[in-house]
């Protein structure tokens, strides 16, 4: 499996924050953020991401799940595979 590194996560959010009107974040195979449009939550987990790799689908967090898992906000958290 590939691994992104910190660099090439960075300017997959970067280029994807110059369409889109959200902030975006690109985790590694652990949950881990390893690029953010928000840089402070970069090097840490992310239990959104965790729940995406353990079933394989799209998550979409709301206000009141975003309350309950460790270092997410509300919005949607999608595989991404290279």
């Amino acid at each position: 499996m590939f691994e992104l590194d910190h660099d090439l996560a960075q300017d997959i959010v970067d280029r994807a924050m110059a369409i889109l009107p959200y902030n975006v974040n690109v985790m590694d195979s652990q949950g881990l953020i390893l690029g953010s449009g928000e840089p402070e939550r970069i090097n840490t987990r992310h239990e959104g991401a965790q729940l995406v790799l353990a079933n394989g689908r799209v998550v979409e967090i709301d206000e009141q799940t975003a309350k309950c898992l460790k270092g997410v906000q509300p919005g949607i958290n999608l595989p991404l595979l290279l």
